[in-house]
């Protein structure tokens, strides 16, 4: 009875035994898996923290690329600007000189005008 007892008693110890170790190869299976996460999650804080710089430098050269697109707007409207003021001179000139010449070719034929008339006062 003693040796059944006992034997039981071992048996039992050794089912505990069995559970500890299943227990403790769990326990350090979820170590493992942890340590993995961790891992994982560090990576991706370092992903994240790259592609937060790279996105912060890409916002900066887009904001550069629209100033200088600005600049380069304004300074296109400055010299349409002056452009058309330029026409505007030339234009103006333009219309003096025509002025001018029409004056000089009416004040030319006046005088061939006077002077045929000279001519004609001085035959007669």
């Amino acid at each position: 009875e003693t040796q059944r007892m006992a034997a039981r008693l071992s048996a039992q110890q050794m089912g505990a035994d069995e559970r500890v170790q299943a227990a403790e190869n769990k326990r350090r299976q979820l170590e493992l898996k942890c340590q993995k996460l961790n891992t994982e999650l560090s990576q991706i804080k370092v992903t994240t923290r790259v592609q937060a710089t790279e996105k912060a430098e890409m916002e900066r050269k887009c904001r550069l690329a629209e100033q200088k697109a600005k600049q380069q707007d304004e300074a296109d409207a400055s010299r349409v600007r002056e452009i058309r003021m330029m026409r505007t001179q030339y234009n103006t000139v333009k219309q003096q000189l025509e002025a001018v010449q029409a004056e000089v070719e009416a004040k030319a034929a006046l005088e061939a005008s006077l002077k045929l008339a000279q001519t004609t006062q001085e035959k007669l």
